[in-house]
């Protein structure tokens, strides 16, 4: 496995030798795509979509065609959109809450994923939708958002996904600003380990679906159903 964005070693992609390189959530600008399909046919976003932004439906559908498995990818999706609509018909509040999904930037501020990012995607899958302040910095070209420390308050929403890299955790707790928020004084902070929990979460697919649904929905009904 390769970085999804920035540099990518092309010369030791070269040494795999591989028969298919896939990159649909990945950022590849022309340059790298013309060196990368030299060396094997490359599957990348679909036009019209953002770096990172591909669904999970079309992502599947389009790994699949390539694979020679189609029919197979077809099926994976028809089994697992059902429970994603499951899901958000048994828990109808989600539909009016906001919340985000969060990683903390290390030099300071916070990132919120985009709605068209695996993470965002997964929230407004269950009909949780960005706060307002937020959706205004959301011009659908970005996977995240840039939220600087002094204006901790565009987080404010019902709930907040916090994704705990490198001690995450302990900061908001001393953070005075973040812990000023009303969603942090109700205690609908939820912080998931990057481990697991986060990477499903950022990648989001046919696979790691059934993973995030099964520990990320009743843990967001908890604090959106009380």
């Amino acid at each position: 496995m390769f970085p999804t964005q920035g540099a990518v070693d092309v010369e030791k992609v070269a040494e795999l030798r591989p028969d298919l390189i896939v990159a649909v959530n990945a950022q590849v600008d022309a340059s790298l795509y013309e060196q990368l399909s030299a060396l094997a046919p490359t599957i990348v976003r679909p036009a019209g979509f953002a770096d990172f932004a591909t669904p999970w439906q079309d992502a599947t559908r389009m790994i699949g065609t390539a694979v020679g498995k189609k029919p197979e990818a077809e099926a994976l999706i028809t089994a697992t959109q059902p429970r994603v609509d499951q899901a958000a018909a048994q828990h109808p509040k989600f539909a009016a809450s906001t919340g985000a999904v969060v990683l903390l930037n290390p030099k300071g501020g916070y990132w919120p994923y985009a709605r068209n990012d695996a993470r965002g995607q997964f929230l407004t899958g269950l009909g949780i939708q960005l706060p307002p302040a937020l959706q205004q910095l959301d011009d659908g070209k970005k996977f995240h958002l840039d939220v600087s420390a002094e204006r901790t308050g565009q987080l404010e929403s019902d709930v907040l996904l916090v994704i705990d890299q490198g001690g995450g955790a302990e900061r908001l707790r001393a953070d005075p600003l973040f812990q000023s928020l009303e969603v942090s004084k109700r205690g609908d902070v939820i912080t998931v380990p990057l481990n697991e929990t986060g990477i499903a979460l950022a990648h989001n697919t046919v696979l790691s679906i059934p993973h995030t649904l099964d520990h990320v929905v009743p843990v967001l009904a908890d604090k959106l159903e009380r």
